[in-house]
């Protein structure tokens, strides 16, 4: 059976999007959103330390879309908000984001992506680290059949800004590339996926410049008609380039979705974060719980 199903976004970012970028003692913008997208050119799984998206969960091929448009809106209570090691730091945010994309099939085994999004992150209580902007990725895909995974490589590009002054919090140019899988059971219900990527970032400021590899994996799972869970596991290892400083990221989420039709869907999703850091400043944890809402249209 066909299904979309709204799963847990934006990372600012993967996906495509993301934001890594610090100021100590404060972090100003982290990745909400590692993006492992298309399977089979038909899908774009986003496995997100806050939110996510919509994936189409069935066994079968599907015509491919070429154009794609997306609005969500979520609301979630932040454990650690500033992402600082100590200190007054939860808090309520709102997040916002609006994509278009275009997908070309260029052979019966290459395609090219493009992903265009713009984001908005309202904190209520620190809201000095209000955010907005926008984000994108090209990339080309490359799948030799459905036993082998999904190779692609491209570029991203991403400029965030306080919302309150419109003073640049950060900026990046990168390249990524990476490589993923899924396998369906139970008769298309039931999807296990796992991939990596390697992305290499030159940020302003320059102090945010860095490679960062990632792991992920996650199964999703049809309850009802209309009613899917997903759990997924995230780890990441960045190193900065001009910073005595390494990182190691995990992300831990669950979400349950409610397809409304097939292009909306609600969902409520947790997910627990834990940054391990050689720089004091960095090192700390994240726990969120949140509610969203999503609308996708694909033509």
């Amino acid at each position: 059976m066909l299904k979309r199903i709204f799963t847990a976004l934006l990372s600012a970012a993967c996906m495509a999007r993301a934001s890594f970028a610090q100021n100590a003692p404060l972090e100003q913008v982290r990745e909400r959103t590692i993006t492992f997208t298309r399977e089979g050119s038909t899908e774009r799984r986003m496995i997100a330390e806050d939110r996510g998206e919509v994936v189409e969960l069935t066994g079968k091929p599907a015509r491919t879309p070429r154009f794609r448009t997306g609005v969500s809106t979520n609301l979630e209570h932040q454990s650690n908000a500033p992402l600082l090691p100590s200190g007054p730091k939860d808090d309520w945010v709102s997040l916002t984001g609006i994509e278009a994309g275009y997908h070309l099939p260029l052979s019966g085994t290459v395609s090219f992506d493009l992903s265009i999004r713009s984001d908005l992150a309202t904190y209520f209580r620190f809201d000095k680290i209000s955010y907005w902007g926008p984000s994108g990725i090209a990339q080309f895909e490359y799948r030799p059949n459905t036993v082998w995974p999904r190779f692609y490589a491209g570029t991203q590009l991403y400029r965030y800004d306080f919302l309150r002054n419109g003073v640049e919090l950060t900026s990046a140019a990168a390249v990524l590339a990476g490589a993923d899988r899924s396998w369906d059971f139970h008769q298309g219900k039931t999807r296990v996926s796992a991939g990596y990527q390697f992305e290499r970032f030159w940020a302003f400021p320059k102090s945010e410049d860095r490679s960062a590899h990632t792991l992920f994996a996650s199964a999703t799972r049809q309850l009802t008609r209309s009613l899917f869970t997903q759990g997924a596991y995230v780890w990441q290892y960045t190193g900065f380039e001009s910073q005595v400083r390494r990182d190691s990221r995990h992300i831990l989420s669950l979400g349950l979705i409610c397809a409304l039709n097939p292009k909306a869907a609600l969902r409520l999703y947790a997910s627990y974060v834990r940054n391990e850091s050689s720089n004091p400043a960095t090192d700390y944890g994240n726990f969120t719980t949140g509610i969203g809402a999503s609308f996708s249209a694909q033509f």
